[in-house]
Parts: structure tokens; C-alpha cells; sequence
């Protein structure tokens, strides 16, 4: 096995288990970056495979 007990008394591990509302935002954060990466990998696959039409992204254009 790995010892990772080190991970435990960093400031960032500790900062995150004092404040239960930054443990919250950061895994939001993280689930954004998630969804965000998730979804432009399947624009990609769909525009690939024909199925979005060129322009689509027009209407959010300023």
C-alpha cells in the first residue's frame, strides 16, 4: 500500500475539513468543470458524426 497519511496534514486538507462550506464549493467547482468538459467532448462526437449542424452555436453568439 501507498501511504498517503502525508495528504492529511497539508493546510488544503485541513483548511477543507474546518470549513464544510468550502468543501462544498470546491465540489462544485469540480462537478462544473466535470459537466463542462463532458459536454463539449459531445458537441465534438455529435458534430462529427453529422448530427449538429454547423452553426449551431450562432443563437449564443453576441
Amino acid at each position: 500500500m501507498i501511504d498517503v497519511a502525508w495528504i492529511e496534514a497539508t493546510a488544503l486538507a485541513r483548511a477543507l475539513a474546518a470549513a464544510p462550506m468550502l468543501y462544498a464549493a470546491a465540489s462544485t467547482v469540480h462537478l462544473i468543470g466535470i459537466a463542462t468538459l463532458v459536454g463539449s467532448i459531445l458537441a465534438v462526437d455529435l458534430r462529427l458524426l453529422g448530427l449538429l449542424a454547423p452553426g449551431w452555436m450562432r443563437p449564443f453568439r453576441r
